[in-house]
């Protein structure tokens, strides 16, 4: 197997398909402990080395080993469970920009809500009727009846307790302002995130990787986690392909697009430094 093989195959295996998980009742975006670990880590972003930071040098300040072996749990999950080096290289990278930088902010989340089947099912369903609807405010019930609506095909919810429900909807709801999807305290409201190139492309790489080609590949209900519609998504692909990334033409039903750069490409490289 080639290296680009071998980069493919790791990226079909991101995205989370299995039952729904209240793992991240506890904890939200926890964007200041992931990028305070990236930037410890620097370009040695490994899964042995994160682990060492978090329970031995305490690089996040937590008085406890419960509180440090939750943290942990959730961020391997999203992100060090992943093996994939290109990805790694691309976080590594992302850091440099800043905690409040597109570029962190909008991979990080791509990543958390691929990696997370409630909060994408969420987002590409409820939110986005919302926003296609025209409706920006968006409260926790708006979680509790996604969820209520969801047991039928999803039994383990059923387990959910309204004590779960009501926490996951709070923390949902604040860890999707975190990544900008929303905006206000007291009151959410919804609102387009600012996404990089960089984060697009990842998503374009996945879908590739999972078999869609053409204009399925804009077709994908992964979009809508962007809250972008299609000439959104059209714009984004033109900006890819102004910068060799990939080749991208549509005109009516025909659309042909194909990846230039490939994911075991470094940040550096495809960035030209």
């Amino acid at each position: 197997m080639t290296s680009k093989d071998n980069s493919f195959a790791q990226l079909i295996i991101i995205r989370e398909t299995g039952p729904y998980s209240s793992r991240n009742a506890s904890k939200g975006a926890m964007l200041p402990e992931f990028y305070r670990l990236l930037t410890s880590l620097g370009k040695n972003y490994s899964r042995d080395k994160a682990k060492e930071l978090i329970f031995v040098t305490n690089i996040l300040n937590k008085n406890t080993y419960e509180n440090r072996r939750v943290i942990w749990n959730r961020l391997y999950h999203r992100y060090f469970k992943i093996n994939s080096d290109w990805v790694a290289d691309c976080f590594a990278n992302a850091a440099t920009f800043g905690i409040g930088s597109n570029d962190f902010i909008s991979l990080a989340y791509l990543y958390y809500a691929l990696r997370d089947h409630v909060t994408y099912d969420f987002v590409i369903s409820t939110v986005w009727a919302k926003w296609n609807s025209g409706i920006t405010n968006i409260e926790p019930r708006a979680f509790i009846e996604f969820v209520n609506d969801r047991e039928l095909n999803a039994p383990e919810l059923k387990s959910w307790k309204e004590t779960t429900r009501n926490k996951m909807a709070s923390i949902t709801l604040s860890g999707l302002r975190d990544f900008g999807i929303l905006n206000g305290t007291a009151i959410k409201r919804i609102q387009r995130p600012a996404i990089a190139d960089e984060t697009a492309y990842h998503l374009l790489a996945i879908l590739w990787a999972e078999g869609k080609r053409g204009r399925a590949l804009l077709e994908a209900d992964d979009w809508k986690l962007f809250l972008w519609k299609d000439r959104d998504i059209s714009n984004a692909l033109l900006r890819l392909s102004q910068q060799g990334w990939i080749k991208f033409e549509s005109g009516g039903q025909t659309v042909i697009l194909d990846l230039i750069r490939m994911p075991n490409i470094s940040w550096e490289a495809a960035n030209g430094d």
